[in-house]
């Protein structure tokens, strides 16, 4: 009898036992440390924006371009460029549910497969013939290669990506087209004058002096960069993401006033700098609120939205600038300001916090 007690106990207490212990991602990555898989994982993520970003300022230099070549109107110059962004958008969240069922791996390899072929097209006889003696085929072909807080930040998260894009995206057009002809400083007069003078040609080709300026205040892209991970980890990133939005409503504003080229390409250095920190401070909050299971999701879901400023911006900068400069350039600061409100109520902080790996309100589940 006393030997079934003693095993009735063993067993009881084999029952109530504690649970082992997990091992989450976070810990794994955590424990392996700076190394290989890092460096060519910068490199590759590296290399993709790289791409992008020739992308986009190649949008910005061949508008006036392919305005004088085709004679286009201002409206259809800004529809080649939200062609582009609609590309970007029907896909993005595509991608993202893909990834997350099948890998991202395997994703990614398969999309670098088609740029590549898409991109020899840019070798074929006959591209020259836009634009002669502009040589900007080689780097476009490089260009190819629920839980109440959660659901609340998503709303805002779209609302703020949306905006961040738009603004960026802007900023890039909107430097073109003031370099071009620049609409705050000329009155009616003048701007009469010239659009008469240019009649028979059509356009205003971009000069020395406007492509060192344009190249320097793509520098300011590189001003947040040392001092990124210091505010992000200090403020936070609900109040970083404010404060550079915020500032970027200011600036906005600034270049309402007519200025010199020195002023104007000052200007346009913080700017960049403050949309770019705009981009990498809401990227990281993205990736960090979203729970494994579903962060590539939301991360695609959150490019589609920003891909719809980005096809709204090039209506604002190359068509709305031309006729009323002040509104277009107050609707940008606009934007930006409700931006930094959105970004400033987000429920959820994750400076900090533990990356999820399931969806909070499943996880009792």
């Amino acid at each position: 009898m006393e030997m079934s007690k003693q095993r009735y106990q063993e067993f009881s207490n084999c029952k109530t036992r504690a649970p082992k212990k997990s091992y989450t991602v976070e810990e794994a990555v955590e424990t392996i440390g700076f190394g290989r898989f890092h460096i060519l994982l910068l490199t590759i993520m590296g290399s993709t924006s790289v791409a992008e970003a020739m992308e986009i300022m190649l949008l910005a230099v061949i508008s006036p371009v392919i305005r004088c070549e085709w004679r286009l109107e201002e409206w259809q110059v800004a529809m080649v460029t939200t062609m582009v962004f609609l590309g970007f958008m029907s896909c993005s969240w595509i991608w993202g549910y893909l990834a997350d069922r099948y890998g991202r791996w395997k994703i990614y390899s398969h999309d670098r497969v088609h740029a590549f072929h898409l991109s020899r097209s840019y070798f074929t006889p006959g591209t020259d013939l836009l634009a002669p003696g502009i040589h900007n085929r080689d780097p476009a072909g490089v260009s190819n290669y629920p839980h109440a807080g959660l659901a609340l930040a998503c709303a805002h998260l779209h609302h703020s990506q949306l905006g961040t894009a738009f603004a960026y995206y802007g900023l890039v057009l909107t430097s073109s087209e003031l370099l071009e002809n620049n609409p705050v400083c000329g009155s009616k007069g003048e701007s009469k004058a010239l659009v008469n003078t240019l009649e028979t040609c059509h356009c205003k080709m971009f000069e020395s002096a406007d492509y060192q300026t344009m190249i320097i205040s793509t520098m300011g892209e590189f001003l947040f960069v040392p001092f990124s991970p210091f505010v992000i980890e200090t403020l936070g990133r609900r109040r970083s993401l404010a404060l550079t939005m915020g500032a970027s409503g200011i600036f906005f504003l600034f270049l309402n006033f007519c200025s010199s080229r020195g002023m104007l390409t000052a200007l346009l250095f913080i700017l960049r700098a403050l949309v770019s920190a705009n981009f990498t401070i809401i990227y990281i909050y993205t990736a960090e609120v979203y729970p494994t299971t579903i962060r590539s999701l939301g991360l695609g879901s959150c490019s589609s939205m920003a891909r719809i400023g980005a096809m709204v911006a090039p209506f604002v900068a190359q068509v709305l600038l031309g006729t009323w400069p002040v509104t277009a350039l107050c609707l940008f600061s606009a934007v930006c300001l409700i931006c930094s409100v959105l970004a400033y109520t987000l429920p959820i902080e994750t400076k900090g916090r533990a990356m999820q790996e399931i969806n909070p309100s499943t996880s009792s589940i």
